[in-house]
């Protein structure tokens, strides 16, 4: 059974609107090599490396703007005590 390519493409919006992402950046060929390489969820963006994103063929300029999601939800907690981004 074929799976629609739009189905996985959703879910990669999704995770990476979650994380904060500007969407605007991502084509669906970008969508598309990261899920292809595992990275399928917000966990998964969460646990990204620039060696792996760079391994998995996407843009520097993406792996820039997915890292930096990252080190935003690393960095200094809001006065509620969570990271600004803390689910990526």
């Amino acid at each position: 059974m074929d799976v629609d390519p739009a189905q996985p493409r959703e879910r990669q919006r999704r995770a990476l609107e979650a994380c904060g992402a500007d969407l605007t950046l991502f084509e669906d060929t970008d969508l598309d090599i990261l899920w292809k390489n595992g990275y399928r969820n917000v966990r998964g963006l969460r646990d990204a490396t620039r060696e792996g994103l760079m391994a998995a063929g996407l843009v520097p300029g993406l792996v820039d703007h997915i890292l930096a999601l990252k080190a935003a939800a690393a960095g200094p907690s809001t006065s509620s005590g969570k990271s600004p981004c803390a689910r990526c």
